[in-house]
């Protein structure tokens, strides 16, 4: 199964995990990528790239230089109909550039049968404004949403 990955995964990684320090999550991180277990959808590295730090920036060309799927920025129609379906039940959850590869990460997990890995959490009464991932994936499609440490105890990866 492929899971999708969040921005604020790997932002926490470059944060927290840095290549210099940690290689060996970013080798390991990197072979899941090449082997399409993880992918990055088109809209993520986007919003990367959007960011102006220099350390997005490596994560942009990290993803791009290691990643299967990167090289696939086509989205579907599919992709498109869930994004579209996902705007009418969440008027408000994406405003201008904020949250605006959050409905695309749920599309691409349902596109290609899979789940999603995030940082953000399962809300019961979620805001209309800002419903969440895991709240939108698991409601609307019934996509399973997993912190990155439920993730590495799921493929039975210790560093």
């Amino acid at each position: 199964m492929t899971f999708t990955i969040d921005s604020n995964i790997l932002i926490f990684l470059q944060r927290n995990q840095p290549p210099d320090v940690f290689p060996t999550i970013w080798k390991w991180l990197a072979t899941q990528l090449h082997h399409g277990e993880l992918c990055v959808c088109p809209n993520v590295l986007e919003e990367l790239n959007r960011q102006d730090s220099r350390e997005d920036k490596r994560l942009v060309h990290f993803i791009t230089e290691h990643s299967s799927c990167a090289s696939n920025t086509q989205r579907t129609l599919s992709e498109f109909a869930t994004v579209a379906e996902i705007g009418n039940a969440y008027k408000d959850w994406v405003r201008d550039t904020k949250n605006e590869a959050d409905p695309w990460v749920i599309a691409h997990a349902k596109e290609h049968g899979g789940g999603i890995i995030t940082l953000e959490k399962m809300t019961i009464k979620p805001s209309p404004s800002n419903p969440r991932i895991p709240f939108v994936a698991r409601t609307l499609y019934g996509i399973q949403s997993l912190d990155l440490f439920d993730y590495l105890r799921l493929v039975h990866k210790h560093f």
